[in-house]
């Protein structure tokens, strides 16, 4: 039985640890931080960057292959426009108050709202904690009738100021949050259990795999941006089969993409997987039959499908791109492929 189908008893053994990585709209993620491998580097308050430069603190021996680098991506700009007004909710967490945004719309699709869980990075500073195309999620949400739902990160226990990876009976805290906040958002409006997805950037997309190992009992599907997943998970088991779909910048050198590597700040975390094995670790679990791949010059699709439970993973390798988040991948918005992969799924 999944440990986490047992929190809201708070008896969950659960996993998640605070790593890497940066969050913020597609328009202004170079004005932030950027997290590494060695540990969390922390904004000033002004907003100024840290005196480090990337190059500086990036681990030895996990650049991307330069002779990737000339490679562009297609010069394709996605205008976000205004971001809708969402609500702000609270919810306590064994005596602590966790926030986040909700954006309810007005539609309510047959069979209720089916609700997507935007996972933000570390390294903020303003408390916002913005996600990449924030608005755009926002807005075709409006159209097809699903919540967005914004965690915010929290300093509690040896988190590093964000999310928890690799859980531990003893740091439970933002696992819980995210029960506690499905709890709240489904006794509150007209929602679709059964359709219940996550997306992730940078440390968010570490956290994303945290959900989808504690929390598939209840997640059918998760698609993420820039993360990883420690090679050796404390608990990872399925009650239900998730779909999954991976992107990554092949010329990331805050989460490199070719090799393993391990997590200073936190020991706990371990070795890190390279992207290859991360994607291997899922369509290995999944125990997926068939394969297909695709290729342009600035990105490779793979499709592992027939996999156990009608699930599907997917992962695309973009190019001469590093650790922000893309606009678009191969001139269609990258939130347009993240709900269109995730909303073909729901759990038993």
């Amino acid at each position: 039985m999944n440990r986490v189908k047992q929190v809201g008893n708070i008896t969950l053994g659960i996993l998640i640890l605070g790593l890497i990585g940066c969050g913020d709209s597609s328009s202004s993620v170079n004005e932030l931080e950027e997290a590494t491998p060695q540990g969390l580097e922390e904004e000033s308050q002004d907003g100024s960057e840290a005196a480090e430069t990337e190059e500086e603190i990036v681990p030895e021996d996990t650049l991307a292959p330069e002779e990737e680098g000339d490679i562009a991506a297609p010069e394709v700009v996605i205008e976000e426009g205004e971001l809708p007004k969402g609500d702000t909710r609270f919810v306590e967490v064994n005596g602590v108050q966790r926030e986040f945004r909700l954006q309810v719309p007005d539609t309510i699709p047959e069979g209720g709202r089916p609700i997507l869980i935007t996972v933000h990075g570390g390294g903020e500073s303003d408390g916002t904690y913005p996600y990449p195309q924030e608005s755009l999620f926002y807005n075709r949400s409006e159209d097809e009738g699903y919540i967005v739902a914004h965690p915010l990160a929290l300093l509690v226990g040896d988190n590093e100021g964000a999310w928890q990876l690799n859980t531990t009976p003893d740091t439970t805290q933002d696992m819980e949050f995210m029960i506690a906040m499905l709890d709240d958002i489904e006794a509150n409006f007209v929602v679709n259990p059964k359709r219940i997805y996550a997306s992730g950037y940078s440390l968010g997309s570490m956290f994303t795999y945290e959900i989808a190992c504690q929390m598939n009992n209840r997640v059918a599907a998760i698609a993420t941006y820039a993360g990883s997943m420690p090679v050796s998970p404390t608990y990872c088991d399925m009650t239900n089969d998730i779909a999954i779909m991976h992107i990554h910048g092949f010329n990331d050198t805050i989460i490199p993409y070719s090799d393993s590597w391990n997590w200073k700040a936190w020991d706990s975390v371990g070795e890190m997987m390279s992207i290859p094995q991360l994607v291997e670790y899922w369509q290995n679990k999944h125990n997926c039959q068939d394969d297909s791949e695709s290729e342009s010059d600035s990105s490779v699709h793979q499709v592992y499908s027939s996999c156990d439970g009608d699930t599907r993973v997917e992962h695309h390798r973009l190019l001469g791109v590093g650790h922000e988040w893309p606009d678009n991948i191969e001139g269609v918005s990258t939130h347009q492929i993240v709900w269109e992969f995730v909303r073909d799924f729901s759990t038993p």
